[in-house]
């Protein structure tokens, strides 16, 4: 090796140079020009208060020529470009990290610094006055059984109204007022008072962020001058109660949640009566959480207040069970995963030895899950149904047993890629599991594009290897389709021990699939 090769030169009296355990060079991404003068810093793993500093030189390159043996992150920091660690996207805080053992060299890294950007503008009332002293949230689209806000930064405005959000990755955003809650006093068409609050309102003048104007945001530029209005609204009043077939027993809660938005707590009573005063006029969902129960519900406040809402009044019902384990008996995590309901899953309780309960289902199609183990079969009356989409359309009040073995299925693969300047993300989805939710399991391969999944039920699995790839993004079956075409579909049998490889998609084309489904 080189570094070997470089220590018999030195021995035999040859002029040497130390070699670098870390190198690499640093670019502007847009113009291509090496970037001197940046500090380069190399973060231990295992000593997280110890980064060693070197400078680019004029052609933007860095060497480290004596690092401890450790685990390794290079982090780039530049002023006017988005801090970058080496294999995340810059801006992003994950990466990948290097083995140092002081003998081994590492390939040259490559940098390539995305220039900041910002977003500006002002916050103006309903007569058009400017808004000191409120709140704006900027936000992105992010994924959870739907697609939600995900708050990015939050600013407060000056005495002009004005707000900026600086150093931003490019991307898609949305901009928000968040005004104080406090009343204003308004006379009706009677002279009688009427109390209004300010809504959160999105750019450009959206009371939804399901509605809102995406900004779209490119490196090294300022997108400027947006208006956003603090809009008064006649608030919405919500009561009602609990429904005789919910549970009342142990720990419970009730909240309410507009689409993409954030939950809001309902005032739940010991007698099962909730209520909340100043909600904003729309659609909402709202979810009850009690002892192995879950309900939702929908209401819809547009067009005024409701009263005496009654939760859980759809059909529920138990599903008691038996387990069997060809195998040493394991500590059990039993889930049913709802494969054509939204928000509906349910953890077993154990009832004795042997026997459990899933409590208050709804009707509709499952699937078994649980950890370490694999359902082998499911019966009920002893008539065999199928695990992977087991249909309680219309209930179950049989026999049910089901019958686990271990998990002894397993992938080795590498990923079909070049040196990567981006980590990339190997996704390993479940397609009995996946319904209105994508379900998987994710590693990151490493620099040599290798990964591995190990204790895996027999099954058909769907992989994508993903550069650049964020976590917040992921989850949605209409993403899956769109990056179906560089996807690598297996068959797992018990014993199975597969190799594969799997095409890369890179980061540009992850963005083009998001933007391609409004991200």
């Amino acid at each position: 090796m080189r570094v070997r090769l470089l220590l018999a030169g030195c021995l035999l009296g040859l002029r040497c140079q130390a070699a670098c355990l870390i190198s690499g060079a640093v670019f502007d991404s847009t113009t291509g020009k090496p970037l001197p003068s940046s500090k380069v810093y190399a973060k231990r793993q295992n000593n997280a208060k110890v980064s060693i500093l070197r400078l680019t030189n004029e052609e933007g390159r860095f060497c480290f020529e004596h690092l401890e043996p450790d685990r390794y992150r290079v982090v780039i920091d530049r002023p006017g470009y988005l801090t970058t660690v080496y294999g995340a996207k810059p801006g992003a805080e994950d990466g990948m990290t290097f083995t140092v053992d002081g003998n081994i060299e590492t390939p040259p890294l490559t940098f390539r610094l995305l220039r900041t950007a910002a977003i500006s503008g002002t916050v103006l009332d309903a007569a058009g006055e400017p808004r000191e002293g409120v709140r704006v949230e900027l936000d992105r689209k992010a994924w959870g059984k739907g697609w939600r806000r995900d708050e990015v930064d939050s600013v407060i405005t000056d005495d002009r109204g004005i707000f900026r959000f600086a150093l931003l990755p490019p991307g898609v955003y949305y901009a928000a007022v968040q005004p104080a809650r406090a009343e204003r006093s308004y006379l009706d068409e009677h002279g009688q008072p009427i109390r209004k609050i300010e809504a959160t309102t999105y750019y450009s003048n959206s009371p939804t962020f399901t509605r809102a104007t995406p900004i779209s945001l490119e490196a090294g530029r300022e997108v400027e001058n947006l208006i956003l209005t603090a809009e008064p609204v006649f608030p919405r009043r919500l009561s009602g109660r609990l429904g005789p077939s919910v549970p009342v027993e142990g720990p419970r809660r009730i909240f309410i949640q507009a689409e993409g938005e954030r939950v809001i707590d309902l005032n739940l009573q010991q007698d099962g009566t909730f209520s909340r005063e100043n909600l904003a006029p729309g659609k909402y969902r709202i979810t009850f959480f009690g002892v192995a129960t879950s309900i939702t519900s929908n209401v819809d406040l547009t067009s005024g207040d409701v009263e005496g809402i009654v939760i859980g009044t759809e059909p529920r019902f138990h599903l008691p069970f038996s387990i069997r384990v060809e195998g040493p008996t394991p500590e059990l995590s039993i889930q049913l995963f709802a494969l054509n309901l939204a928000d509906s899953s349910d953890h077993a309780s154990s009832l004795d030895k042997g026997e459990y309960r899933f409590a208050s289902l709804q009707p509709g199609t499952y699937a078994v899950y649980t950890r370490k183990y694999f359902v082998k079969s499911v019966t009920i009356d002893r008539q065999p149904k199928n695990p992977q989409a087991l249909d309680l359309r219309d209930g179950q009040s049989g026999a049910v047993e089901i019958v686990l073995r271990p998990n002894a299925a397993r992938i080795q693969g590498h990923i079909d890629r070049g040196a990567p300047e981006l980590a990339t993300t190997v996704i390993l989805i479940d397609e009995a599991l996946s319904g209105v939710e994508v379900s998987s399991d994710t590693v990151v391969a490493d620099q040599t594009g290798d990964f591995k999944f190990e204790s895996l039920a027999p099954g058909k699995y769907r992989l994508l290897a993903i550069e650049g790839f964020d976590e917040a993004s992921w989850g949605s079956p209409e993403l899956v389709t769109v990056l179906r075409d560089k996807s690598v579909v297996m068959d797992l049998k018990e014993t199975d021990n597969q190799s594969i490889t799997v095409p890369v998609i890179s980061d540009s084309e992850w963005t083009a699939a998001l933007r391609k489904i409004g991200m």
